[in-house]
Order: C-alpha cells, then sequence, then structure tokens
C-alpha cells in the first residue's frame, strides 16, 4: 500500500512540474508519407478490433471528428522487444476496452522507412516518415527512448506528461486517467 502511495505521489509530482512544450507543430502537413501499408501486420498483437492509426494527419482527424483526446504511442518496427512492451502495459492495466473507447490511439513508427511526400530541402535529415515522428519526439518530448506514451488533443496540446516504459499498471491507469480528466476540462469530450 504505502509503495502504491508513493508511486501516486511521484506521478503527480511530474504531472504538477511538467512544463508543456513550446514548439508548435504544422499538423495539416506533418509527416505525410509517399504512400501507405498496412502496419497492423506488424502489430498482430494488439487486437484486431481496436482501430488504430499508424498516420499522425488521421488520427488528428479522427479526434476532431469523434471528440477524443489522442493516445500517441511512439514506437518502432525494428526492435522485437519494443514492438511488444508498447501494448503490454495497457494489457496488464486492464484497460484496454476503456482505451478502446475513450482514446484515438496513433502508433508513430519512429524507424518507418516510407518517404515523405514534400521533403523540406533546408532539412535534409527528415527524409522518411520514421525521422519525421523521431524528430517529433525528441524535440517535443526531450526523448528518443520506445515506447513513449502520450495523451494530446487534436491540436498536439498535452494533456498529460508523457510517460516510458512501465511495467507498473497503476502508473499507466494513473496516466490514463489524467489524461481523460484533461480532455473534460478541455471540453474534448
Amino acid at each position: 500500500m504505502r509503495l502504491l502511495k508513493f508511486k501516486i505521489i511521484a506521478l503527480l509530482l511530474i504531472i504538477f512540474s511538467y512544463n508543456s512544450c513550446k514548439n508548435e507543430i504544422n499538423q495539416n502537413e506533418y509527416c505525410t508519407p509517399t504512400e501507405q501499408y498496412n502496419y497492423r501486420t506488424f502489430f498482430n498483437y494488439i487486437p484486431k478490433d481496436i482501430k488504430i492509426y499508424f498516420n499522425l494527419n488521421n488520427a488528428i482527424k479522427a479526434s476532431e471528428k469523434q471528440n477524443k483526446p489522442i493516445l500517441i504511442i511512439f514506437t518502432g518496427l525494428t526492435c522485437k522487444s519494443t514492438k511488444e512492451i508498447d501494448w503490454q502495459i495497457i494489457k496488464k492495466s486492464g484497460k484496454e476496452e476503456y482505451i478502446k473507447n475513450n482514446f484515438i490511439i496513433s502508433l508513430l513508427i519512429v524507424d518507418d522507412r516510407t518517404k515523405l511526400k514534400n521533403i523540406d530541402t533546408n532539412n535534409t535529415k527528415t527524409k522518411t516518415v520514421g525521422n519525421c515522428y523521431s524528430n517529433m519526439q525528441l524535440n517535443k518530448y526531450n526523448s528518443n527512448t520506445q515506447p513513449l506514451y502520450c495523451i494530446v488533443d487534436n491540436k498536439l496540446n498535452d494533456l498529460t506528461p508523457p510517460i516510458g516504459y512501465t511495467n507498473d499498471s497503476e502508473i499507466f491507469k494513473s496516466f490514463i486517467a489524467y489524461g481523460i480528466k484533461n480532455s473534460k476540462k478541455n471540453n474534448q469530450i
């Protein structure tokens, strides 16, 4: 019981000391790939009845239409352990159905080699969708580790501080609850 209280207090301290990101993101043209792949085959451990968006623009549109916050999970294709642990905490927390019904879920693949439609010639490092999502994760969240979980509104404003890998389901439940609470405060839901 003491450990649970400590974890909740630690999460609350992180939340209250959090400063939202000052980097603006052009969400209308962010990371638009030249072609679409069926990434779902790479993530076959996620139940088929859960809609996953692998394109941030599509997730934003769905968020606007359904009036739900977006749960972004930064992940990768090439690291098998990252690929499987990104969903394990959701299953372990018992929140899979809740997340399915209350969030738009977007898996952003930081090692996706799909070429971008509009490459900025001033920024020669960002040539692929993965580079774009990796840069977003690094610039907005000062992190380059996966998985990273973020809850944002449809304007990409953070509703809670992001959290990285954890196998503590109570911390993850608190993260989800805080994201929904802030979403309701902002009239997202």
